[in-house]
Parts: structure tokens; C-alpha cells; sequence
């Protein structure tokens, strides 16, 4: 009988020990698979940050270079006191490679009363037309220095551009006209790469212009040249408004995703990256699976 009872007593026991160790070890997975899904998380935002800025820097360093190329050549159109004659300006924009290489929609030479005087390539009615009252003009008027625009949809090419706009200045820093670079914005050679390399790495990315409420570039082509609408209230561009750089929010699709954002400094825009969190989590989680499947297999 005491013997019976001992053998119950040893067998509840061990129930117990076993019924223990597999709540602790449970316990102790759910715990380390936490911290691997919060490591891996980290781990991912810290690649994104990287990466967005180095896009951020790379369109940073495009646009300045486009208004560092087009001030310089400026300074050539005129002989110290007024503009070089029409052929002679003419030829010079036909021969500039590189700067046509920048500004895929052509290049415009204004005069001192903001009337188009050259182009190139030549685009009809371009030449005689009255700029005097465009936002660019007026702003390189007051300050005599060079302007980056906010897209807007060409009068002349019928599609959405944006422009540099630089301020020719005589030797005695008197304003002589205006050379201006057009950019066509979905055919732009640096923002059409940047988006096509984050689609390939199934992530969205979005250039921003939030002050005049509009999407300048996208992964998705839908977006380009967009007024953000309804969407301004998204939680992702609430937490921008904020000043979060990064972090989770529910995106424009309506899916919750990690993003990324950094501002760039030449122009007033946001460059933003968006990465679905369940395709973030999901390998990590699969491969955690795996291996509580194993554990349990070894264990029992």
C-alpha cells in the first residue's frame, strides 16, 4: 500500500516537473522569440534609416549639382555688361551635353523682362512668351539667387515638371535675365532609378512635398504628381507632421508598416520609405516557428 502510494506520489511529481519545465520552457521561448522578432525589427529599421539617407543625400547632391551647373553657365551668357546675341546663346545651350543630361525637358533663357529669348530643344511658343508672373521669376527677381520649384504642370510640354531657375547677374551684379532647367518629373533619370530600386526590394517609396501637399515621386505611378487629398490625414504623414522620422504607421494602402524619412536640404521635400511589417516579420516568425517545432520534436 505505502509502496502504491510512494509510486503515485513519484509519478505526480514527475507530472509536475515535466508539466513545469514545459510552461518554463514555453514561457522562455515566447520571451527569447520577443526579443528576436524586436532584434530583428531593430535590425531593419537601422538598415532602412541607412539606406534613406543615403537616397536623401544622393537626390541632395543631384539637385545641387544640376543648380551648381546651371549658375555656372550662366555666368558665360553675357560679357560683363549684357547678354550675348541670340545665335550665339543658342548654340551655347545646343552644345551644353550635360546640362541637357539634368534637365530632360530642355533648357530657357529669359531676359531681363522675363520674356523667353532661347530654348533648347526648341518648343513651340516658348521664345516671347511673358513670364513675369510665375512664382520662380518673381522669387529670382527679389533675391538673386537660385530657385528650386515644386512640380507643376507645363503650359508647353503638357506634363508635370520642375524647374531651377538661376539669375544671370552682370560683373556690377545686375540682373541681365534668367536660365532656367526643366526637369520632366516622371521621366527624371535619378528618381525613376530610385523608385525602381525599392520596388525591387518590395518596399514603397515616396517623395514628398508636404508644404504644397502634393507626391512628387512614387514607387507607384498613380501617385506622381498627386495632391494628397484625404490622404494628408493618414497616420503616416500625421506622425511626419510630428516629427517622426521613423517608426510604425498605418500607410496609404490602409496596412500597417514600418517607414523611414529623412528631408532633404536643397528643397522642401520628404523622402519616405515604406515597408509592409508582416513582410518584415513574417521570415523571422517563420524560422522561429521552425524552430519550436524542432525543440518540441527533440524534447518529447
Amino acid at each position: 500500500m505505502i509502496k502504491a502510494i510512494t509510486h503515485n506520489l513519484s509519478v505526480r511529481i514527475l507530472l509536475i516537473a515535466v508539466a513545469f519545465t514545459v510552461v518554463f520552457l514555453v514561457l522562455l521561448l515566447g520571451l527569447v522569440s520577443q526579443l528576436f522578432l524586436q532584434e530583428s525589427k531593430t535590425r531593419f529599421m537601422l538598415e532602412k534609416t541607412a539606406l534613406i539617407e543615403a537616397v536623401s543625400h544622393l537626390i541632395d547632391d543631384s539637385l545641387k549639382m544640376r543648380t551648381e551647373s546651371l549658375t555656372q553657365f550662366a555666368a558665360m551668357l553675357h560679357n560683363g555688361q549684357q547678354l550675348k546675341p541670340k545665335e550665339t546663346v543658342q548654340a551655347m545651350l545646343d552644345d551644353r551635353v550635360l546640362l541637357h543630361q539634368f534637365f530632360n525637358g530642355g533648357l530657357l533663357l529669359l531676359d531681363s523682362e522675363a520674356v523667353g529669348m532661347v530654348d533648347s530643344p526648341i518648343v513651340p511658343n516658348r521664345v516671347g512668351t511673358h513670364y513675369h508672373d510665375r512664382e520662380h521669376v518673381q522669387w529670382v527677381k527679389m533675391y538673386l539667387k537660385p530657385y528650386t520649384s515644386s512640380p507643376f504642370m507645363g503650359r508647353r510640354l503638357k506634363t508635370p515638371i520642375f524647374i531651377v531657375n538661376v539669375p544671370v547677374l552682370s560683373d556690377q551684379n545686375k540682373l541681365l535675365g534668367y536660365m532656367i532647367g526643366i526637369s520632366i518629373l516622371k521621366e527624371d533619370h535619378l528618381l525613376t532609378q530610385l523608385a525602381q530600386r525599392f520596388l525591387n526590394h518590395q518596399s514603397q517609396f515616396f517623395v514628398l512635398d508636404l508644404k504644397n501637399k502634393m507626391f512628387i515621386n512614387s514607387t507607384d505611378k498613380g501617385f506622381v504628381f498627386q495632391a494628397m487629398g484625404e490622404r494628408m490625414s493618414s497616420p503616416l504623414l500625421q506622425k511626419l507632421e510630428q516629427g517622426e522620422h521613423h517608426g510604425e504607421a498605418v500607410g496609404f494602402d490602409g496596412v500597417p508598416l514600418f517607414f523611414n524619412a529623412q528631408k532633404l536640404k536643397n528643397v522642401d521635400w520628404w523622402v519616405v520609405s515604406g515597408t509592409h511589417r508582416e513582410q518584415v516579420l513574417e521570415p523571422t516568425r517563420t524560422m522561429l516557428l521552425n524552430v519550436l517545432i524542432v525543440g518540441g520534436v527533440l524534447f518529447f
